[in-house]
């Protein structure tokens, strides 16, 4: 799962061959073919780790279901979808990330899952974390898959060698050392998410009102405006860089390798995501269970960038919740959780004694709240800000810069 734009093409393809190949052999076996029923979904997301897993529950669906051929239609662009869902009955699911299921179900493309919600007992059966995703108001148009979280992984030898107590040490500390030494900060997470988001998400803890965030999605130019929550992030960002801690290059995108990199001590430490991280045993890695940022205890943040969702024009919609109910269902979350996938259900947590406890403790106390704010704003407004804080990085600091992200989005 190198992290790498021709990975997630190469997932892709190799999906859609793959599936293919399973549409031609039920053709061969099955004289009623054209009677199947397909399913096809609408896979937007690069995040190589809920690619996988999609593909696991569609071969696995495959093989319980006889007669179902389910296909994957890879995103061309944002107009695409729009178009498939507002035209044609072509795509029955999406998967995508928040910012997009707010969107789409905004423009009323989504069915209201609540529903199958109802039906199949999803929240007594899945954590807060995971339903928190996929509602807006009291509707609830979509499910998360696969839930993470950001780790700090460090060298333990390398600290002790120092004689530093890393864990009376804030996390800008901790980077600020690797500046002076001119080293870089490895960081390891979905392409989908900028290195600069990380960073932000983990500064602003509880620093902007996600609830109220939502609430105003896609709203007018006043609301935005009277919003001033992610101006603090900013200003926050702002003291971080004047004060030396955070510098324009002191990140680096590494792909896995990192974490053997780690061990070896060739990098102090890294920004890790947990889904990355399976915690196989190493010698010399732990993970930073608790540490401070800008003088505030770390709180649970519990990101999911991908989330799936039923096209209100899908063809046939009873199939399509089969297969929804397939994929939640105990016994399936069970499975992917034994292959090593992180899922917010109850019971195969509750059976994963290999996950590590720190993630574990953050998903099953995590709610709303601890949704990133970047997945409740608008993509042209998600773009802004990433675009902002590059520039606080290179010195270019207003404190107006809310207002400017406002007015160059509208």
């Amino acid at each position: 799962m190198k992290r790498d734009n021709n990975i997630y093409i190469i997932s892709i393809i190799l999906l859609l061959v793959s599936l293919s190949g399973c549409a031609l052999n039920k053709k061969e076996k099955n004289n009623n073919y054209e009677e199947n029923n397909d399913i096809n979904i609408y896979v937007d997301t690069k995040d190589e780790v809920s690619i996988e897993m999609i593909q696991f529950a569609i071969e696995s669906y495959k093989n319980q279901k006889e007669g179902t051929t389910v296909n994957i239609k890879a995103p061309v662009n944002k107009k695409d979808i729009n178009t498939y869902l507002k035209d044609t009955k072509e795509i029955d699911l999406v998967v995508t990330n928040r910012n997009n299921i707010l969107d789409l179900s905004k423009q009323g493309l989504i069915a209201d899952l609540n529903e199958f919600y109802k039906k199949n007992d999803i929240n007594n059966r899945f954590y807060n974390i995971i339903t928190s995703y996929g509602i807006k108001g009291d509707q609830y148009f979509a499910l998360g898959l696969l839930p993470f979280t950001i780790q700090i992984i460090y060298n333990e030898k390398y600290f002790e060698d120092k004689s530093i107590e890393i864990n009376n040490a804030t996390l800008e500390e901790l980077i600020k050392l690797n500046n002076d030494k001119d080293v870089k900060v490895p960081i390891l997470a979905p392409e989908s998410i900028d290195a600069m988001e990380i960073i932000s998400v983990l500064l602003e803890d509880n620093l902007v009102d996600k609830k109220q965030l939502e609430n105003i999605y896609e709203g007018n130019v006043e609301k935005y405006n009277n919003f001033k929550d992610i101006q603090v992030v900013l200003d926050e960002l702002n003291k971080l860089t004047k004060e030396g801690y955070l510098t324009k290059d002191m990140l680096e995108v590494k792909d896995e390798d990192v974490l053997s990199y780690i061990d070896k001590g060739r990098y102090p430490m890294a920004i890790v995501a947990s889904s990355y991280n399976n915690d196989e045993e190493r010698l010399n890695t732990k993970v930073l269970g608790n540490y401070k940022l800008i003088g505030k205890e770390k709180t649970p943040v519990v990101f999911m960038d991908a989330l799936i969702a039923v096209a209100n024009n899908c063809k046939d919609q009873e199939e399509v919740i089969e297969f929804m109910k397939f994929i939640y269902s105990d016994e399936f979350q069970m499975k992917i959780s034994e292959k090593g996938f992180v899922t917010g259900n109850i019971k195969a947590m509750e059976d994963n004694k290999l996950i590590n406890s720190n993630l574990k403790s953050d998903i099953i106390s995590s709610n709303m709240s601890n949704i990133p704010y970047i997945y409740s704003l608008p993509p042209k407004i998600r773009n802004e800000v990433k675009s902002e804080m590059y520039n606080i990085l290179r010195g270019n600091y207003s404190g107006d810069e809310w207002k400017k992200i406002i007015r160059d989005s509208y």
